[in-house]
């Protein structure tokens, strides 16, 4: 079911929009090297690609219609941005058998997209969760990896200390990871356990000195 979400307080986010008001839509670019069925990279790229690009313009669409002109303005500036700065490398690094390059990461940063629920006093864009959804949704089309760090960085990182931390700690912490520029980890997989977060073998031993952490990750 469509839910509408018009009316929800905007954001404002002049870095995002700065960086992204030239973006071209799918500037793919050719290397030298063939391919075995005659295409090069960049012609393979594109038609791979094509039919994701489809469903893309038609969730657009739709999507246009749901959220208010601020939100869908993100939406559009970071999906111009994933066309650009994440489809184009795929398959090399798919390839090279690589995750979200560190440099990938330091855009994802620069453009503001780790901070967009933090509070502006504390060094974020002053959004919403919803704000984090979207940019997700954008990012997701061409690659769920590149999506899912923002999304597991804030989600699993950021909010915790924003609804636990204190003051020191919010101000120790929240400028450098809304910049991209720290990451909060979540160790979940366990050898013995797999993925199941409710029912870890790890655990920490409270000691004199600090924490004892046993068990293996």
């Amino acid at each position: 079911r469509d839910i509408g979400v018009t009316g929800v307080q905007t954001c404002a986010l002049p870095i995002l929009r700065q960086k992204t008001a030239k973006m071209s839509r799918f500037p793919f670019k050719s290397p030298a090297e063939p391919r075995g069925n005659g295409l090069q990279h960049g012609e393979l790229l594109a038609h791979e690609l094509a039919g994701i690009g489809l469903v893309l313009n038609r969730i657009e669409s739709h999507l246009k219609s749901l959220v208010d002109e601020e939100r869908f303005s993100l939406f559009d500036a970071i999906s111009r941005f994933a066309e650009e700065e994440v489809a184009p490398h795929l398959l090399q690094w798919e390839r090279e058998k690589r995750l979200v390059p560190d440099s990938l990461i330091e855009q994802l940063g620069e453009l503001g997209i780790f901070g967009l629920p933090i509070p502006e006093e504390d060094g974020g864009q002053g959004g919403q969760m919803i704000d984090l959804v979207l940019a997700g949704l954008a990012l997701s089309y061409w690659s769920p990896s590149v999506a899912i760090t923002p999304g597991a960085a804030v989600s699993l990182g950021i909010n915790p200390l924003l609804r636990f931390g204190n003051d020191s700690q919010k101000s120790e912490h929240l400028a450098e990871l809304a910049a991209g520029k720290r990451m909060f980890a979540f160790g979940l997989s366990e050898p013995g356990r797999g993925s199941d977060a409710a029912n870890p073998e790890v655990v920490a031993e409270k000691t004199n000195q600090g924490y004892v952490l046993r068990g293996e990750k």
